[in-house]
């Protein structure tokens, strides 16, 4: 965060306090009176886990989005403090395809997401011994992503990722220039998704970049195996966003991939927790990826009200909308969502014109600002019934770590070399 200028606020990073006290390093926002009182009182909002308080201290000069994004970088900062000691490198509790050619610790992928895959929370996942991603399209221009990628370098040393989703658009984003983007700042982690992605997977395949492709189908995933990819990421029907027209669940999806699939996958939609994970990896998964649990993590840059949404939310508490036009979407219920419902029921044709006002996508952007879950339209999975806290990413991962090792190591032992009489 060095020299970084933020809504036109210049933000810098501060060094540790001397003392007996182990302050962390946070920014400093110019103006702001000193950084002593702030780091002081960041830290007695953050170290007992009391993140709850901690926007309180921001400075009140940042914009609203900034200051989210101010928080997870201090949550992030306090957090890689509090867990040093317990970093080891050469500690993999699991052995997978996905561990090993990526180089992570626990097979857990934080999926691309519009909106919240900043590098604030792609580092602190990459951190905790998963694999963070940063979202392309989220960035305004290629420029924009190489400087988050370069942000997210300074925060991580452990590998990440960036997510490229090719959607229909009367005016496509220039795929090919984010692809070089990623190319260019020595990025060789790229998970892709969405329609005919064969140019930007061949792009960044002649660049040696590993590739999980997201599908919905076995007929998508054979597909793209044709395409040369390296992993495929099966979305289950559970799943957040675009949840294709098949309407497969996870439990069979898996089943069929282990079955026909000649290419390693990962599975994605519905998993929260190492029980998910170890069921996962029976299926004949290499590890799970997900992306509703990360938004609910300490440093995601959302609204915390939106957090707290999804924590009392069941799984009965999202909505499908855009069937009639083929393109599937599974949003968070709300108001939008029921008005967008019945705009669809009574539509005639393929007119969208009055659709269109519903699912703004700058509508979306402002729920995870303002906090007003009901504002606009926003993804969340069917695993939001799964979900209860607000932990950080160190925190859950680890957890997910502990629970899938004793749940694998404790199901074992139901087994026996000989039958029992």
């Amino acid at each position: 965060m060095k020299g970084e200028s933020r809504g036109g606020v210049s933000v810098q990073a501060s060094s540790s306090h001397s003392g007996p006290t182990p302050f962390p390093k946070v920014p400093r926002v110019s103006g702001c009176g000193g950084c002593g009182p702030l780091c002081l009182r960041i830290y007695i909002a953050l170290c007992p886990g009391s993140f709850a308080r901690c926007t309180a201290f921001v400075p009140l000069r940042l914009s609203e989005n900034t200051q989210l994004r101010y928080v997870a970088t201090l949550a992030l900062s306090v957090q890689d403090q509090l867990t040093a000691d317990d970093d080891d490198d050469n500690n993999m509790p699991f052995d997978t395809e996905l561990t090993r050619r990526l180089g992570i610790r626990i097979p857990v992928v934080q999926g691309g997401m519009q909106h919240v895959g900043y590098a604030e929370l792609a580092a602190a996942v990459s951190n905790a011994g998963g694999l963070g991603i940063l979202t392309a399209l989220t960035q305004p221009t290629p420029d924009d992503l190489r400087k988050e990628i370069r942000k997210t370098k300074t925060m991580t040393k452990y590998p990440f990722g960036v997510n490229i989703t090719l959607l229909p658009a009367l005016v496509p984003p220039d795929y090919a220039a984010y692809a070089q983007a990623v190319i260019d700042e020595g990025i060789n982690i790229v998970e892709t998704a969405g329609n005919s992605p064969g140019p930007v997977i061949k792009k960044l395949k002649a660049a040696g970049v590993i590739i999980l492709h997201k599908c919905t189908t076995i007929r998508h995933a054979q597909s793209a195996i044709k395409l040369g990819v390296d992993f495929l990421s099966i979305d289950g029907f559970e799943c957040a966003g675009h949840v294709g027209e098949s309407d497969i669940t996870n439990f069979i999806l898996l089943s069929r991939a282990r079955q026909s699939l000649k290419v390693p996958f990962i599975a994605s939609g519905g998993f929260a927790d190492g029980q998910g994970l170890a069921a996962a990896l029976c299926l004949g998964a290499e590890g799970i990826n997900m992306g509703t649990r990360f938004m609910c993590t300490v440093e995601a840059p959302i609204h915390r009200n939106i957090k707290e949404t999804i924590v009392k939310a069941q799984e009965t508490d999202t909505a499908l909308v855009m069937r009639k036009w083929t393109n599937t979407t599974r949003l968070y219920k709300n108001k939008v969502t029921d008005e967008a419902i019945k705009v669809e029921k009574a539509a005639t044709g393929d007119k969208f014109d009055d659709m269109a006002p519903l699912m703004s996508g700058k509508r979306g952007r402002e729920v995870f600002i303002n906090g007003d879950p009901d504002y606009g339209v926003w993804t969340a999975g069917q695993v939001i019934g799964l979900i209860h806290d607000i932990p950080t990413c160190h925190e859950l991962v680890t957890r997910i770590e502990k629970e899938a090792e004793e749940t694998l190591t404790a199901k074992l032992s139901l087994a026996s070399s000989k039958a029992k009489l």
